[in-house]
């Protein structure tokens, strides 16, 4: 094959992966804007809350539940936001059901302007595109050409049921792979300790937020101990601690 017959192929190549990434990125925009959130609104409600008394009592979810359905019911209300509430009083008694720390529904109250649709879609797309940044940085990482790793991005786009699932829910997966792949970067291209100390702050901090990812440092320490690899297991316990604290 000559110079110019693949020349040519590497264009074609380019412009079909080019249409089929924008035809997954309106896919993915499409079930964005169809989503009402209800996971979402669960953070966004519990955070809305004003200091309240005992925060995992029935009392204070019933009492933010009625609190919030008032908002969203009300005239500065959306139907997007009367959707999420209504989904949430068929799944929970209380219509809200705080599970997550206090860090968490802190985090949320922080960012959020008191607009659900407002807060929802600005949620929802930062935490695709960081997803989506996670995604590029991590297939480079293991060696995935750029042309490869687009076409990977773009099939996860458009059949990868758990994302389709999290931007239905509204829910924060997206966000904790993007600070995990963060966490690696800071791990593995930094320069020495600093670096694998700031790495484990930002572990040991997720896992304040999201507990469910205990088990990474237990297996990173693990694996470091099995390499004999004890320098780094100390710097990034070291962060760890920090992180949680």
């Amino acid at each position: 094959m000559n110079t110019e017959s693949q020349r040519n192929g590497r264009v074609a190549v380019t412009v079909w992966l080019a249409v089929l990434a924008a035809f997954a990125i309106v896919s993915l925009t499409r079930v964005t804007l169809s989503s009402v959130g209800h996971d979402f609104y669960q953070f966004w409600s519990v955070g809305q809350a004003s200091e309240p008394d005992g925060l995992y009592s029935s009392a204070t979810s019933r009492s933010v539940s009625e609190q919030i359905l008032k908002r969203v019911a009300g005239p500065e209300g959306s139907l997007r936001g009367r959707g999420a509430a209504a989904r949430n009083r068929q799944l929970y008694a209380n219509g809200v059901e705080p599970i997550s720390t206090p860090i968490y529904y802190w985090a949320f109250a922080a960012l959020s302007t008191g607009n659900y649709d407002a807060d929802l879609l600005r949620f929802q797309f930062l935490s695709t595109a960081a997803l989506l940044l996670a995604g590029w940085f991590l297939c480079r990482r293991v060696g995935y050409a750029p042309t490869a790793t687009a076409l990977a991005l773009t099939v996860l786009m458009l059949i990868f049921g758990p994302l389709h699932a999290d931007i239905e829910t509204g829910n924060t997966n997206r966000l904790q792979l993007a600070l995990l792949a963060g966490a690696i970067a800071l791990h593995h291209f930094g320069s020495g300790q600093t670096s694998r100390i700031a790495a484990g702050a930002l572990l040991g901090s997720l896992i304040v937020l999201k507990p469910n990812l205990a088990a990474i440092p237990v297996f990173l320490a693990g694996v470091w101990l099995v390499d004999r690899r004890l320098a780094e297991l100390r710097s990034s316990a070291l962060g760890w601690v920090l992180g949680a604290g």
